[in-house]
């Protein structure tokens, strides 16, 4: 009798079993017409969205950072010059006499994240850094005001300080910056940038001289033809932070683009071509002629394969 029902009971789950293994194939082509649909959907809004592009025309405005990547598989090479004050007179050719140079690599790991690495001349400064876009202007199925980028960096300075008896270790020489890049193209002619930031030495050079030093940048861009175009960028540095006054770095220049090569020219109070550099270290005052020529040559490759 127990034999009986265990196979009755069997036999009950094994139809159940059958039932539902039907039920759910006749249930799988809803299901998947849904997701298909879903996908459809999806991808008519990413059809019928606008991606604001070339708000900036290379990744940096000009000393700062801009909101572009270069996209994976990019690869930009970068060779900076800034030459001395002109305030330092004919002698000095006007400040053509003295240069401090940058060289530096950046490389497109994914289409929203760059790596970057650069050696100044300036403190010997070793430096490196990462850019992710985590938002993309847009019109369209999808809208999104403004483009957004996060942008994180470490120095380190190795050269040998002014007494050589004192032994710093290497988190002695390190800093750190960090930033968050907001910026919008308002048309085709006019984009603009705010960067918020902050610089973190964790060696100064006195003990009234703060570590942290907060920042607000802002740089614009104006258009003048489809290869040459106005750029400027100014950084509002928290006062009162250091032992040694320092100023605003303030650049104006022109961006000229021959295909591979961006070319800009610019005239800065600011000798660092580094965050770590251009912030805490800027001792040059604007209205007493402390600002000088310089530029920034940009070559682009691209070993992304078709």
């Amino acid at each position: 009798m127990r034999k009986h029902q265990t196979k009755l009971k069997n036999s009950i789950m094994f139809t159940r079993l059958i039932y539902l293994f039907i039920l759910s194939i006749a249930c799988f082509p809803l299901a998947a017409q849904s997701l298909l649909d879903q996908l459809n959907n999806d991808n008519a809004k990413k059809a019928d969205t606008v991606y604001a592009e070339a708000t900036f025309k290379a990744t940096r405005i000009v000393s700062g950072q801009s909101v572009e990547n270069i996209g994976k598989g990019g690869f930009n090479l970068i060779i900076s010059h800034r030459f001395g004050n002109i305030n330092s007179g004919v002698h000095q050719l006007y400040g053509l006499d003295q240069n401090s140079i940058r060289i530096g690599f950046e490389y497109g790991l994914f289409d929203r994240l760059d790596i970057g690495l650069g050696r100044s001349r300036a403190e010997e400064l070793l430096d490196t850094y990462l850019k992710f876009k985590l938002l993309k202007q847009s019109s369209g199925a999808v809208t999104m005001p403004v483009s957004v980028a996060l942008y994180s960096s470490a120095t380190i300075t190795p050269m040998i300080f002014a007494d050589p008896n004192i032994s710093y270790t290497i988190m002695d020489r390190m800093s750190y910056i960090n930033e968050i890049l907001i910026a919008r193209k308002f048309s085709n002619t006019l984009s603009v940038q705010l960067t918020p930031g902050f610089v973190h030495r964790n060696l100064t050079e006195t003990k009234m001289d703060k570590n942290f030093i907060p920042y607000v940048g802002i740089g614009g861009r104006c258009k003048l033809s489809n290869h040459i175009a106005l750029s400027a960028e100014y950084y509002w540095v928290q006062p009162n932070l250091t032992a040694i006054k320092v100023y605003n770095p303030l650049s104006i220049g022109i961006d000229i683009e021959t295909g591979g090569h961006v070319f800009q020219l610019h005239f800065t109070n600011s000798k660092g071509m580094n965050e770590k550099l251009m912030i805490p270290d800027n001792y040059n005052n604007w209205l007493k002629g402390d600002f000088g020529f310089g530029f920034n040559i940009i070559r682009h490759f691209n070993f992304r394969h078709s």
